[in-house]
């Protein structure tokens, strides 16, 4: 009788471990938008666990489609989401008829935790949202974040006149945008311009004129954010991520808010400290 009950115990342990793997691959075809038996929304069950809501259990219903999953935890400086930025994530598959738990870790102030299918978005600079493909979110915390670094910047204007303040941010004035900003590849008139003509550039009309007011915005934030003296706020990849995604969409009103949000910072109350 003994040895019967360990044999239900395992059987019965083995269930509930397969039920909440996170490390699921595919045993069905993961669908995508466009193919049959598409419907993530009503396929996929889904809760958020109170009181942090840092945990997901999702059921795929579907009969046919493995779903990517992930669920993820941005930090919050402020309620401009633009700003958020990532703090913990986890992905799965997960097949028909499955059921699986996802957690992640939050940060000891506000955050906002999406649960979400398909790729996970690692920065909303540019307006890039989960939008239908957000299955839950909460906002959980009581005190907004801090930034890891100051408020300090140097506008466009002050690099383009400083040649001499070049080196320390270990970028050329000669250098090409599109070692830079790779996805400046996707506007032929303005791809060949080096660092320090694209801070020379003005603006215009459509797409090409918004990715230019852009690249001369982002130029700026990302000798700020590589000069050993200047606090700024964000980190050369985050300006080169979230800039290579607004040009990437080729929509001039996405651009434009980018570009705005890094004048912001590059005009920081902090001031420059190079003048």
């Amino acid at each position: 009788m003994k040895v019967l009950r360990l044999i239900l115990l395992i059987v019965a342990s083995s269930l509930m471990l397969m039920a909440f793997s996170t490390t699921g691959s595919a045993q069905a075809p993961i669908c995508q938008p466009g193919s049959t038996g598409f419907f993530p929304l009503s396929d996929l069950t889904r809760t958020l666990a109170a009181p942090d809501y840092n945990t997901a259990t999702v059921t795929n219903k579907s009969t046919v489609c493995a779903y990517q999953i992930g669920l993820a935890a941005y930090r919050k400086f402020d309620e401009n989401i633009n700003n958020q930025e990532l703090f913990s994530y986890q992905l799965a598959v997960i097949n028909p008829g499955e059921t699986l738990m996802l957690t992640v870790a939050l940060p000891e102030c506000k955050a906002q935790v999406d649960l979400f299918y398909g790729s996970l978005i690692q920065s909303f600079s540019g307006g890039v949202r989960y939008g239908n493909r957000l299955l839950a979110y909460r906002h959980v915390g009581t005190v907004y974040c801090q930034y890891p670094k100051g408020n300090e910047g140097c506008t466009p204007g002050y690099w383009k006149n400083h040649e001499n303040s070049w080196p320390q941010t270990g970028y050329s004035p000669n250098q090409v945008i599109t070692s830079v900003f790779a996805k400046s590849a996707l506007y032929p008139t303005l791809s060949g311009k080096t660092m320090l003509q694209t801070l020379q550039g003005g603006g215009g009309p459509g797409a090409t004129g918004g990715a230019q007011i852009l690249l001369r915005a982002a130029t700026a934030a990302v000798l700020n954010a590589n000069a050993n003296a200047v606090d700024y706020p964000r980190t050369a990849a985050q300006v080169i991520f979230a800039t290579n995604n607004a040009l990437n969409s080729q929509n001039r009103d996405t651009m434009l808010k980018l570009a705005a949000t890094l004048d912001g910072l590059n005009n920081g109350a902090g001031g420059c400290p190079l003048n």
